[in-house]
């Protein structure tokens, strides 16, 4: 059995750091996972000393479904998006999504292929896992289902095309234990306010930027939903993605996601509260049934 560590973080899917710096603000250590091999490389240089003193381990490779080693394969072609680096990935297929959002070059590169199952076995259980490695978070989580503990709370970039995945994700989220969830706009991250006193490790100070993950764990705000309550939410989001989202009429056109950022600025000067990009994209956040 892997006990959970308590002061640990795995923060899988590094992109630009702003998540692992938060974390190790806290005083969490880290374990920080990235494919790209031009954010690794900035990584160690901003992490270089929080790396010599042992507080940060840079993992540096992509995670993919376990078919795909079954040759015994150690490398794996990895799509970069120079425009937009987050979007980097190792299925073609979400070299699409990019196209379609006005972001079609991609550089292809060789990288190595990352354990996760390794990696906890070496560095222990995390305490929070977040997961946002464009395509693949389910891979992480299915990893999980080899080891006897679990994060105490894990956070995934949700399903945005079919709701049918979303209640899969949902699910293998319940069959690992996890039991309370929230979804999250992540476009309103830079809105939240660390707790003070937090509840989650010590106290940042830090501002969170757009694009980061956010708060996590008992600091997160809101309510702890059910299955069904999230699903219910899921829902209501879900038409606003048919209506306004990346695939939608409005949203796969260069104009109509001028107008909605406009018309979304427009109402939110205004004073409604409303996700910005619309209808934005969403993390779903899960708690352990044995989170404390």
């Amino acid at each position: 059995m892997t006990d959970t560590e308590k002061d640990l973080i795995f923060d899988i899917g590094m992109r630009d750091g702003e998540d692992s710096a938060f974390y190790l603000t806290k005083g969490f250590r880290v374990v920080a996972f990235e494919a790209d091999p031009v954010l690794a490389d900035r990584a160690r240089e901003r992490f270089a000393r929080d790396i010599e003193r042992g507080r940060l381990h840079l993992v540096e490779g992509a995670i993919v479904p376990g078919s795909w080693r079954a040759d015994g394969a150690q490398k794996v072609r990895f799509y970069r998006n120079p425009a937009n680096p987050d979007w980097g990935t190792v299925l073609q297929e979400w070299t699409l999504r990019n196209q379609v959002l006005g972001f079609s070059r991609v550089e292809e590169v060789q990288v190595d292929i990352a354990d996760l199952s390794e990696v906890i076995a070496q560095f222990g259980m995390p305490h929070y896992m977040k997961i946002d490695i464009e395509g693949v978070d389910l891979e992480c989580l299915q990893v999980l289902e080899r080891f006897e503990s679990r994060p105490h709370y894990v956070s995934i970039e949700s399903e945005k095309q079919s709701f049918n995945r979303l209640v899969r994700e949902v699910d293998l989220l319940r069959r690992l234990g996890y039991d309370s969830f929230k979804a999250v706009q992540q476009g309103r991250v830079h809105r939240q306010r660390e707790p003070r006193p937090p509840l989650e490790g010590e106290y940042s100070g830090m501002s969170l930027k757009v694009g980061s993950s956010g708060l996590f764990g008992r600091d997160l705000p809101g309510r702890w939903k059910s299955q069904d309550e999230l699903l219910a939410q899921y829902r209501r989001i879900f038409l606003g993605y048919r209506l306004l989202g990346d695939y939608s009429f409005l949203g796969s056109r260069r104009s109509g996601r001028w107008l909605l950022r406009n018309v979304s600025a427009l109402l939110d000067g205004c004073g409604f509260k409303v996700p910005r990009p619309v209808p934005g994209w969403y993390d779903t956040h899960a708690r352990h049934r044995d989170a404390s």
